[in-house]
């Protein structure tokens, strides 16, 4: 399962230990979006009718060559369909390296946070992981909203697509109030144990399950009004 957007390789220093601090620590990073690819208008249109919602219009991103829906889920989080936006003729920069990335699957995810990127940066190079430096975005959406962010990449790391990027809001999340709900998010990597005390140290909220598999990856569950979706990296 493993995320062709993001690199795999490299070592990493011992990562702290127990586990156990996840349930008990205040939490510096929390689920904020998982990311499906494809073509958003045939990709976007199967999660609609699978779970019973209609998306919102997350609009374009100027210069990447990609555009957007968003479906939204419990807790300010959501749910994003992104894949090319066919009116930009430009090199596109953002999403899967790998052209045969099956449509319909997940890329990767986002973990949001409220605190100052350095500090992510700061606790991502204490465990051995590099990062893109941190950049600032923003773009206005069809219904006219502004939209602005910074975030922050891990490079060069050994977790693949289970190791989020990190992205701080300037206000809000771009859908709130979930008409769904995110029954399962599960990190996969075949030594669970090194990306549970990676998640440790990065703050992560105990919310997010950490399994073990063949592949690093991700596995998530979301429940619609009329069924169940299923999603995985391929």
């Amino acid at each position: 399962m493993v995320a062709s957007g993001c690199r795999a390789g490299g070592s990493i220093p011992p990562l702290p230990e127990p586990a156990e601090e996840r349930a008990t620590s205040t939490p510096l990073l929390e689920p904020d979006h998982l990311i499906v690819w494809g073509d958003v208008e045939r990709v976007g249109h199967d999660v609609e009718r699978t779970l019973g919602v209609e998306p919102a219009d997350g609009g374009v991103h100027p210069g990447a060559g990609t555009r957007n829906v968003l479906f939204a889920l419990d807790g300010d989080r959501f749910l994003e369909v992104l894949g090319p936006d066919p009116e930009q003729q430009t090199t596109r920069a953002f999403g899967p390296e790998d052209a045969g990335h099956p449509e319909g699957s997940l890329w990767w995810w986002a973990a949001r946070t409220s605190v100052d990127l350095r500090e992510v940066v700061e606790r991502l190079g204490a465990i051995g992981v590099a990062t893109d430096p941190i950049r600032s975005g923003s773009r206005i959406r069809p219904s006219g909203e502004r939209l602005a962010w910074d975030m922050v990449d891990p490079v060069q790391d050994r977790f693949g697509a289970a190791l989020p990027f990190v992205i701080r809001w300037a206000d809000a999340p771009p859908v709130r109030g979930g008409g769904c709900v995110l029954r399962q998010f599960e990190l996969v990597h075949p030594d669970a144990q090194a990306l549970t005390n990676a998640v440790t140290a990065l703050g992560l909220d105990a919310s997010v399950d950490v399994v073990a598999g063949d592949r690093p990856g991700l596995r998530a569950v979301v429940q619609g009004p009329n069924g169940t979706l299923e999603l995985a990296t391929p």
